[in-house]
This record gives structure tokens, C-alpha cells and sequence, in this order.
């Protein structure tokens, strides 16, 4: 056998060996929050190897507009493909670090020693993956209580508009009429997406419909969703 051949099948073995370690190290933390026993450090504990199961795969995938279930497919495609990487990386460096020995057939690839590069490369990729995963930003909701949060400003907006204009409440106004109103940093018609805002006569509530579908992309552990066309947004 090939004497690289040979480090890079040791490397793929450790590599193996490291990952049913940590496999069972997060086993074990998962069977004690079953049994009830919870604390703030075994909660980041068992994050960290996660992270350090995972690699950075997974920290890429919720950030791709995707599916719940397409992360979940392809992160778990992702380990085995990972540790393959892990093994194969170590077994070369090591070939490379032995190869004077090696070649004239006297090295043997250095196990004890691939084992802890492989333990602590992946702890390393482990630890600093752990700052990438997504924070927790809003999905749907967050983007429903803007569109509400505009239909009160411009509900207000009317109200001032109709007081100081002494309009009749059957008059309808524009948003020409209303902007003036509206206090926004850039100044302008409040806008989320590509709702539109009916602003109805004085004495009416205004509302917000969509004329076609709007799509929301995934945002972080939030999955992506359709607001579909003709879906209205009114206040409480």
C-alpha cells in the first residue's frame, strides 16, 4: 500500500473514532435532559458539540433560503462529509510531517498523534462555529405586526389630517394628504413590502391588501413563507 495511502486511511479511521466520541458525549447530555437533569452549562455544553459535530455546514444552510426539512437533509448528509474532510486533511499533514520516514519504510502512521489532531481541529472549528449560528430574528409575525404598526400610523395620520383640515367624513384622503402627518426618519409613505394601504373615507378604518403574492425569505431559524395575493392586514 501507497505509504499516503495508508496515513490518509488512518486518518479516515481516527477521524471515525473522534466522532463516536463526541457522538456519545452528546448522548449523554441528552439523556440527562430527558431524565430532568437541566442547567444553564450543560445546555451549552451540549450546543458545543453540536458545533462540533456539525462544523460549519449547518451555520451556511440557515442562512440559504431553504426549507426546515431541506436543512435537516443536508445537514445530516454534512457530518460524514465533514469528518471525511477532517480525516483526509490530518492523514495528508501527517504524511507530509513523516514522509522522509515513511519513504524509505520505516514510518508508521503516528495514530496516538492523528487522533489528537483530529480531536482538537474539530473542537477548534467546533468553538468558533458556535458564535455563527443565526440569532434569533422574527419570521411571519414580526413582519405582520409592521404592517399593523404602519396601519396605526396612518390611522393617526387621519385623525390629526381630519381634525386640523375639518374635512366632512366621507372625504377620503390621499397619501399626499396623509405624509405630512406620518413622522419617518427618510420621510415618505410607510412601506414593508409590497402591501398597499386603502385608506378609506375619514370615518373608516384603514387596511392593507396584497395584489399579488409576497415572499418572505428565510431569516435565520425562521423558515421563508408566501404571503399569499389577496391576504389582508387590518388593526386589532
Amino acid at each position: 500500500m501507497n505509504s499516503h495511502r495508508k496515513f490518509i486511511l488512518t486518518g479516515l479511521r481516527q477521524a471515525e473514532n473522534v466522532f463516536l466520541i463526541v457522538f456519545l458525549l452528546g448522548c449523554l447530555l441528552l439523556a440527562s435532559s430527558w431524565l430532568g437533569i437541566r442547567n444553564e452549562t450543560a445546555g451549552k455544553l451540549f450546543g458545543f458539540i453540536v458545533s462540533t459535530l456539525s462544523g460549519p455546514a449547518p451555520i451556511a444552510l440557515y442562512y440559504l433560503d431553504i426549507s426546515d426539512r431541506s436543512i435537516s437533509i443536508l445537514w445530516f448528509l454534512s457530518i460524514p462529509v465533514y469528518w471525511f474532510g477532517l480525516g483526509l486533511v490530518v492523514g495528508l499533514l501527517a504524511w507530509k510531517t513523516c514522509r522522509p520516514a515513511t519513504e524509505s519504510h520505516e514510518g508508521q502512521p503516528p495514530r496516538r498523534k492523528m487522533r489528537s489532531g483530529i480531536a482538537g481541529l474539530s473542537i477548534v472549528i467546533g468553538f468558533f462555529s458556535m458564535f455563527g449560528w443565526p440569532s434569533s430574528v422574527g419570521g411571519g409575525s414580526s413582519i405582520k405586526t409592521a404592517v399593523i404598526n404602519n396601519l396605526r400610523q396612518i390611522d393617526a395620520a387621519k385623525s390629526q389630517f381630519a381634525w386640523e383640515r375639518k374635512v366632512s367624513p366621507d372625504y377620503v384622503p390621499t397619501e399626499a394628504d396623509l405624509t405630512p402627518y406620518i413622522k419617518l426618519k427618510g420621510g415618505g409613505f410607510p412601506h414593508v413590502g409590497p402591501e398597499r394601504y386603502i385608506l378609506n373615507p375619514i370615518d373608516k378604518p384603514v387596511y392593507a391588501v396584497l395584489d399579488s403574492d409576497w415572499r418572505i425569505r428565510r431569516r435565520g431559524w425562521h423558515e421563508g413563507f408566501t404571503f399569499t395575493n389577496g391576504t389582508v392586514f387590518q388593526l386589532p
